[in-house]
């Protein structure tokens, strides 16, 4: 077999030539084809009579992807598999038919969920009624070496509503959906850690920091002032500057030089003053396909308390040329602003930034609300302060704005992910205009701790944690389960009653 015929059997030729030379030096593992069969029964509990729809789905590149995207050679395959048990474990039903497109499995704009299930069953009447669109495990058969058969049922008040597609989807997202106020979700994880990396230790301003990805084998740090200016934490300040390096770390690609961990020795560093005035670490989002990195503030002066609650000042930094590419601000129509910089303060100088992703879906970003003012904000503690959800903001129509609340109010912000229209953050998960809590995961007190993630946009990031001047925590890879595994669209949408049943069979193959 030919090295090309390897890459088309597990689904590799789709990629670019720059990412096949990339992945295939890593080690990844072939996975085979797959082939899906489903049979949905909608059964009339006061007729008796059968509505049976059978067809054959694709499978999504997802699992393709999460297998690929082996970060720093890091990723542990025992945490993934056996695939029927985990990726393809759970079902969620949508009330709109799917684009066919394999690499389309992301939850998309204007799906909403009718029906859900995982591979644990409801165990109480009170959990049910918490989400009516739950349903229940029926049957596993795993009698054959190369299929798994899987089944799932909804009584007659649950899942009710049209259904027009199906997918396949991680065992622990069927069990809760893609967003809702029940018990389930709020123990949710949307983030399976699939790779812990050893500890590494630095300071704020160590050599070894990344917060993002810049291609295969690079990764970017930026700081306000001159390069070298911002020291140990030292960050309140006034400057213009933006001091960006770009420095050696293998994500995916090794030479010479590469480390597991970032390293100052051959970076390539640039200076650009901007049409900002920074106080403080900003929050950004990286645009990795146009190298692009996006800062945003809305800080006003040294002070603790000193932040806007309705206007965001940003700059666009080109990273390929060293150059400001943009500048602007955006103004809300009301006084909800939080801090866009999430630090601690110590002292009258010294600050523990929270170096915090600012989540992009489609044209909108998300920054975070309040509903106390600036005077009461405790900087010290950040315990005391607390988040209401988000604005997003159309960047490309500043005046389109909603306000995105929690299901719950939350005290710490932290970075986020997006995938489709779904934005992923420790201990919260964006869909449409509201901000459900889930579960925390990730071991970050209140002294300016952080998390950052590699890729913004991806089925799965290098998760790197950042503290204020102490011993770094573990690094993690970790994958977004909010995916479809799979894809099935009806040939005609059906309409689920409290006068019906549904059952759903699922048969996955390898060919």
């Amino acid at each position: 077999m030919t090295f090309g015929e390897l890459m088309k059997l597990i689904g590799r030729d789709k990629l670019s030539a720059s990412d096949r030379s990339s992945h295939k030096t890593m080690g990844n593992m072939n996975i085979p084809q797959l082939k899906g069969h489903v049979k949905v029964t909608l059964h009339n509990c006061r007729t008796g009579k059968n509505e049976v729809i059978e067809g054959d789905n694709i499978v999504t590149n997802a699992i393709r992807d999460i297998f690929a995207l082996n970060y720093l050679g890091g990723i542990s395959y025992s945490k993934l598999l056996p695939l029927y048990q985990t990726w393809f474990g759970g079902i969620l039903c949508y009330d709109t038919a799917h684009t066919i497109d394999a690499d389309n499995y992301f939850p998309q704009t204007g799906h909403g969920l009718t029906a859900h299930a995982g591979d644990i069953a409801p165990s109480t009447a009170a959990i049910i009624n918490e989400d009516l669109s739950r349903g229940s495990p029926l049957h596993i058969d795993t009698s054959h070496d190369d299929s798994v058969t899987m089944t799932w049922e909804w009584g007659s008040e649950q899942g009710n509503g049209d259904i027009a597609s199906l997918s396949l989807t991680h065992k622990d997202t069927g069990n809760v959906g893609l967003g809702n106020n029940s018990s389930a979700f709020k123990a949710y994880i949307p983030f399976d850690i699939i790779s812990e990396l050893p500890t590494i230790t630095g300071y704020l301003n160590a050599e070894q920091n990344t917060f993002c990805q810049y291609d295969d084998n690079h990764g970017l740090a930026f700081y306000i002032g001159e390069d070298g200016e911002f020291k140990g934490g030292y960050t309140k300040f006034t400057t213009t500057k933006i001091s960006v390096q770009i420095k050696k770390l293998a994500f995916l690609k090794a030479g010479l030089y590469e480390l597991l961990s970032g390293s100052n020795t051959h970076a390539r560093k640039f200076t650009v003053t901007t049409s900002v005035t920074f106080y403080r670490q900003p929050s950004y989002w990286f645009d990795y396909t146009n190298k692009k990195l996006w800062l945003f503030s809305n800080a006003t002066g040294i002070g603790d308390n000193a932040f806007s609650r309705d206007t965001i000042y940003y700059t666009v930094i080109d990273c390929e040329n060293g150059t400001e590419y943009d500048h602007g601000s955006i103004v809300i129509g009301e006084d909800c602003l939080a801090p866009i910089e999430q630090d601690r303060t110590t002292d009258n100088n010294y600050n523990q930034p929270r170096f915090t992703t600012i989540v992009r879906i489609g044209n909108y970003f998300y920054f975070p609300t309040t509903n106390i003012a600036p005077s009461s904000w405790n900087r010290n503690n950040f315990e005391t302060n607390p988040f209401t959800g988000f604005v997003k903001v159309n960047i490309t129509n500043v005046a389109d704005y909603a306000l995105v609340p929690y299901s719950e109010t939350r005290y710490k912000i932290t970075s986020g992910i997006s995938g489709g229209c779904q934005g992923l953050t420790d201990g919260a998960v964006i869909r449409g205009n509201n901000a459900y809590n889930c579960a925390e995961i990730f071991p970050y007190g209140t002294k300016g701790d952080a998390a950052v993630f590699n890729q913004m946009q991806s089925p799965v990031a290098y998760m790197f944690p950042m503290n204020g001047g102490y011993t770094y925590t573990p690094r993690y890879i970790v994958a977004n389960k909010m995916v479809n595994s799979t894809l099935f669209n009806l040939d005609s949408p059906i309409h689920k009653t409290t006068a019906k049943s549904l059952n759903i069979q699922y048969t996955l193959t390898e060919t």
